[in-house]
């Protein structure tokens, strides 16, 4: 039960770090008046080392 639940606080970790990523991508190519894609590229392959099996499960126990 206890390693089910690190790897559900892993995942959630990694999914806030590329949120953070992300804004921080943006707010970057906000300043810079263009974008990098490179670092598009980059955010998008972080969000699919996302685990699907166990997002979706941290999905359904976020609607209960």
């Amino acid at each position: 039960m206890q390693l089910d639940a690190f790897v559900k606080v892993r995942e959630y970790i990694k999914i806030a770090e590329a949120r953070l990523q992300g804004t921080l991508v943006a707010i970057r190519a906000w300043n810079a008046g263009r974008s990098n894609p490179l670092n598009t590229v980059s955010l998008a392959l972080r969000v699919a080392e996302f685990d699907p099996k166990l997002l979706n499960e941290l999905e359904a126990a976020d609607a209960q």
